[in-house]
């Protein structure tokens, strides 16, 4: 259904964010952040997708808030001050 999602409404982050969701359900945080970062392309902006890529780049870098992280939380808190 996402991947048709995907096809039906080529702009929209959702999709690419839920499948996100799934990979890293899964324990595929490279795969998830891939999705996460497509996200984020068709909307900067999108909250979801920005607190999703922070966090899997902390899990990613065992624990360690990067810059880049520290970027993507700044931002969320920016658009939505409950992030």
């Amino acid at each position: 259904r996402l991947e048709q999602a995907i096809k039906d409404q080529p702009t929209a982050p959702e999709p690419h964010f839920f499948i996100g969701e799934m990979l890293r359900a899964q324990n595929r945080p490279d795969d998830a952040l891939r999705a996460y970062q497509s996200a984020l392309r068709r909307d900067p902006d999108y909250v979801p997708a920005l607190v999703a890529l922070g966090d899997v780049l902390v899990e990613l870098g065992g624990g360690a808030v990067s810059s880049d992280a520290t970027r993507l939380f700044a931002r969320a808190y920016e658009l939505d001050d409950t992030q």
